[in-house]
């Protein structure tokens, strides 16, 4: 669910970009570059915020603040309350919140796989046989299916706002834009909030993970 937010925003921020926000090639260049500083803060926090704190509980607050900063540029443009176009502060702002974006993205990422990890041991405790390979596979496969959703809506979302083939920046009518958003905030949202629903359900504690160890532990022992 989170892999389909990211995979329709992925495809859409091109259009964003190049025709809601009306940056040049130089400018989205400049954008992408923010998120080099993503991948390095998400690597330093994720494990931070997760020593004292459970992983369920920092990954749910991670996609409640994905669900609400993802399409907020886009919302207060919308809403008439976000720069214009033509505005300096529109780039720099644009590029601290892909920062903190892909930044929340990435951690999320972290602490998916290490929650799949913690069921390994879960499942092993159950079953006796250790199926990390099935999980981690299954998550992969999982991820790259609906990742390519994100290609797939587009595709729809463009059809439904009719939005103009072969044009340049400046040539769209301001109506499809803004239907455009109007359709992408929601969808995003939705998704988010689907896994955040989605992630309530994990029932592996810190408590339960440590006594799944020492019981698989135990049972290694006796083999």
């Amino acid at each position: 669910l989170g892999a389909m937010a990211g995979g329709v925003n992925s495809v859409l921020v091109l259009y964003f970009n190049t025709f809601f926000w009306e940056f040049t090639s130089s400018e989205i260049g400049t954008l992408n570059f923010a998120y080099y500083f993503s991948a390095i803060t998400a690597l330093f926090l994720a494990p931070r915020l997760t020593k004292k704190r459970e992983k369920q509980h920092v990954a749910v607050i991670v996609y409640l603040l994905g669900a609400l900063l993802l399409p907020l540029p886009i919302f207060l443009r919308l809403t008439g309350f976000f720069f214009s176009n033509d505005s300096e502060w529109l780039l720099p702002v644009l590029m601290l919140h892909g920062y903190i974006d892909v930044t929340i993205m990435i951690m999320a990422s972290i602490l998916i796989a290490s929650m799949v990890a913690d069921i390994v041991e879960d499942s092993q405790k159950t079953t006796g046989r250790r199926s990390e390979g099935l999980f981690f596979a299954g998550q992969s496969f999982a991820q790259k299916v609906v990742h390519g959703f994100g290609i797939f809506a587009t595709g729809i979302i463009l059809s439904i706002i009719n939005f103009p083939k072969n044009v340049a920046p400046g040539e769209v009518p301001q109506e499809v834009l803004n239907n455009l958003g109007y359709l992408h905030v929601p969808l995003v949202v939705i998704f988010y909030s689907a896994a955040v629903f989605t992630l309530s359900r994990y029932k592996i504690t810190r408590a339960i993970h440590t006594e799944n160890l020492q019981t698989v532990a135990e049972s290694s022992t006796k083999a």
